[in-house]
This record gives C-alpha cells, sequence and structure tokens, in this order.
C-alpha cells in the first residue's frame, strides 16, 4: 500500500513525463504545457470548475468528450487530460497563428481580450525556466 505521499510522487513525475512527450509531439514548449496546468489546476489533476472544466488542464469535458473517447480515457486521468489540452492548445495557437492569440482561445475568449490569462500564463512559464534553468523556447 503505497502512502498518499508517494502517490502523488508518482502523479507528478508520469505527468511531467508526459508534458515532455506530449510537448515533442505537439511542438509546444513543456514549460508553456506546465505553465498552462499551474495557472488553470494548481496541479491538481481532480480539479474541476464550476463552468464543467476539469482535470490539470482544465479541459471543457462537454465540448472535448470526443478527444477523450478518442483516447479512451477518462478526463480526470492526468495523461489523457495533458494530451488533450494540449492538442486543444495546438489548435488554437494555430488558428490564432500565435502563442498569445493560442492562450487567449484556449481560455475561451473570442478575441485578443482575455483578461490578462495570457500574461498570467506566460510570467507563470518565465517563473518556471528561472527556477529549473531551462531556457525559454521560441515562440
Amino acid at each position: 500500500h503505497l502512502s498518499i505521499r508517494r502517490q502523488r510522487q508518482m502523479c507528478i513525475r508520469d505527468s511531467l513525463n508526459t508534458v515532455y512527450k506530449v510537448g515533442r509531439e505537439k511542438q509546444l514548449d513543456p514549460l508553456l504545457l506546465l505553465a498552462v496546468i499551474a495557472i488553470e489546476s494548481r496541479y491538481n489533476p481532480l480539479a474541476e470548475s464550476h463552468v464543467g472544466a476539469q482535470g490539470l488542464m482544465q479541459v471543457m469535458t462537454s465540448v472535448h468528450q470526443d478527444k477523450f473517447d478518442a483516447v479512451g480515457k477518462n478526463p480526470l486521468d492526468p495523461g489523457a487530460n495533458i494530451a488533450v489540452g494540449a492538442t486543444i492548445l495546438r489548435d488554437c495557437i494555430n488558428r490564432r497563428g500565435s502563442v498569445d492569440g493560442g492562450l487567449a482561445c484556449y481560455v475561451g475568449s473570442t478575441g485578443p481580450d482575455d483578461n490578462g490569462y495570457g500574461a498570467k500564463v506566460q510570467a507563470e512559464r518565465r517563473r518556471l525556466a528561472l527556477a529549473s534553468g531551462i531556457a525559454l523556447a521560441r515562440d
């Protein structure tokens, strides 16, 4: 029987591995994905919002259930949530033409005004880069 602390450590390790793997697959900076996770859920894989967003990346399950069905996983599964959230973010960046535009799209903004969401994510991304010593990827 694993302790709660040990389970949490394993979840964090697995989630970090997933972030780097999915980041490579989707051509997204892993620090960007980690920053979105930090802002969206504070790294809580069971986070649920009052509007129905779930998991690490706070994916709107009602809108994106087809993506979870495609991977055959529960939206609260950390790996599935990261994979689906990264797919949505990559689609948003492609549609809007930039990371900042993609972040506005990801948070549900129909225009450029995202109420500071993108700035929060980018500030967290820079903080993570400084704390880890990992250079920021160019957008």
